[in-house]
């Protein structure tokens, strides 16, 4: 069955705390319930404050722990983006060898020298190649864009380059030897081309990767933000600091030799340069031996942070000193006091001791107008109520219901023969089958003399109400035994009005309910009935006001 109303229940465990949890009185026992001497709840004060100045300073570095690594993540992801930048420009800047070769190769192999006098015109335009210098395998001069540096001096080394680099994919290899003095920035690449006339040959192009970084001049990236372009080995080449261009010298370390992220092609890392910790991000170009990085001073990142965190910490260590001051004169309030805890534990049983009359008097006045005094079933007003909530939420839900009107057969006889007192204890032995028999989520109602109201609830199938009514029929019409030494005999007829099938108020079910009910009892009794429209017009309804008012519901 249902448990009483949801304010009753809360309130009956309102009064169970309360009548629980109560202390002894001070007067019984003289001593605190809180401690030896009430010293606890001082204790506890404290004990609780520290807990929560913890708690504040824990969630407090944790915080700035996280910022600082939220600051140092945003940074790297900023050197990222500018090293994918920059290593793109520079794959394309590189990429414009490739129509230089093809002209160089057809201008040797048809022996046109005119395609070459527009070489000068191709490399003045794209501003990153400034020289070509073409040379053949063992390092003779075959042509020269424009006078500059004479690589006379290095045909041996020319000359090696070809046995070494086999590899024809190979796109060009750089050589630190090659470097003019008068213009370090100026960068010497060479390339091998395979002609048919010439066989294999050098072309020197003599990139300007200071104009490359120039461009990048103005991206903020700090003080000690620097841009760096070396090799694969890790030999410098040239570099962006503080907006200027800057040779690298030739004895700069290799920085790159371990990664801490990477970030697709780029990669992180941390080293130590003097007395800082430098934050770098770098890319090899997939093409060419070639590396691009971008770092930057941790100090110098971090200092805004610095300051900030410097703030927050004074900050919470005044509100830490200021707390352990309150906290200090709460316990010592707190142990001044402890007479009047006394009072208000005395206090609180006297109210305890009330709330439980109070509860008890409610208790007999809730059963009182809700339930049948004799079989302590729901009585007909709290049924109707409780039976139209649960019909509304199982429209909401879509669920089926039925109810039941049941009375048994003959049962004036037995009062009229036997006397009130046994159909008393007959109608609570029905109760107690009823009960028994139906779920507790069910709904069970007396709802007046020998009629009883049933609200099933959850069905899924219709076939499922009609398997609950044939067991009630065959457990009600078991004899009853045990009444004063007497055996009585009866049956039930019962009537079923389906939800939302017939209806979908409580009032209108219980007539339907009625009608086919009364249909059972005229048919033979023992039995049961489902509501038809049909049976409304039949001569063995009871009432006309019954039709009437089934006719005005319907």
């Amino acid at each position: 069955m249902k448990p009483d109303s949801l304010a009753f229940h809360f309130h009956k465990m309102a009064i169970q705390r309360a009548t629980t949890t109560s202390p002894p009185s001070s007067t019984s026992s003289g001593s605190c319930p809180w401690g030896r001497g009430c010293s606890f709840l001082p204790v506890a004060v404290g004990v609780f404050g520290l807990c929560l100045l913890l708690a504040a300073w824990i969630l407090t570095l944790n915080q700035l722990q996280s910022n600082r690594r939220s600051l140092l993540d945003r940074v790297t992801t900023e050197q990222h983006n500018l090293v994918s930048i920059i290593s793109k420009n520079l794959t394309q800047a590189i990429d414009e060898h490739r129509p230089l070769k093809t002209i160089v190769r057809n201008a040797l192999d048809e022996q046109d020298t005119a395609e070459l006098n527009h070489i000068p015109e191709l490399l003045s335009g794209q501003h990153f190649f400034n020289r070509m210098l073409v040379c053949s395998r063992n390092g003779t001069p075959l042509y020269q864009s424009s006078p500059g540096t004479n690589y006379s001096e290095q045909q041996n080394l020319l000359a090696t380059f070809f046995p070494v680099h086999q590899d024809t994919d190979t796109p060009f290899i750089f050589n630190a030897q090659l470097l003019r003095p008068d213009a370090p920035w100026q960068i010497p690449l060479v390339f091998r081309i395979a002609t048919n006339r010439f066989g294999s040959i050098t072309m020197i192009l003599e990139a300007d990767l200071g104009y490359l970084l120039n461009l990048y001049q103005d991206v903020m990236i700090g003080h000690s933000g620097i841009i760096r372009i070396q090799t694969l080995t890790g030999q410098p080449l040239v570099h962006i600091e503080q907006g200027a261009l800057v040779v690298e010298p030739a004895t700069t370390p290799n920085i790159y030799w371990q990664s801490n992220r990477q970030f697709g092609q780029t990669k992180t890392a941390s080293y130590q340069d003097h007395s800082h910790l430098v934050l770098t991000s770098y890319r090899h170009l997939s093409a060419y031996p070639l590396t691009i990085s971008v770092s930057q001073y941790q100090d110098e990142i971090l200092q805004k942070y610095a300051h900030w965190r410097r703030q927050q910490l004074m900050i919470l260590s005044v509100v830490t000193l200021l707390s352990l001051v309150g906290f200090s004169w709460l316990v010592w309030v707190a142990h001044q006091k402890q007479h009047y805890l006394q009072a208000l534990l005395a206090a609180n049983q006297q109210n305890a001791q009330l709330i439980n009359q109070l509860e008890h008097e409610h208790k007999q006045a809730v059963d009182a107008a809700s339930r049948d005094p004799l079989t302590n079933l729901y009585n007909r007003r709290l049924f109707i109520e409780l039976a139209q909530k649960q019909l509304l939420y199982s429209k909401r839900k879509e669920l089926l219901c039925a109810v039941l009107f049941l009375d048994l057969d003959r049962f004036k006889e037995i009062n009229d023969t036997y006397g009130h007192h046994i159909g008393d204890l007959l109608l609570k032995k029905v109760a107690d089958r009823l009960r028994d028999t139906l779920r507790e989520a069910d709904i069970i109602a007396r709802y007046g003399g020998d009629e009883f109201v049933i609200l099933l609830d959850g069905i899924t199938r219709d076939d499922h109400t009609f398997q609950i009514t044939e067991k009630l029929v065959h457990t009600l019409s078991r004899p009853y035994t045990n009444l004063d030494g007497l055996t009585i005999h009866t049956t039930p007829s019962i009537g079923v009005a389906m939800f939302p099938k017939h209806a979908e108020d409580v009032q209108t079910l219980l007539l339907q309910a009625d009608v086919a009910m009364y249909w059972s009892k005229e048919n033979g009794r023992a039995q049961w009935t489902l509501f038809h429209p049909r049976l409304a017009s039949s001569s063995t309804v009871r009432h006309s006001a019954l039709k009437t008012a089934l006719k005005e519901n319907s």
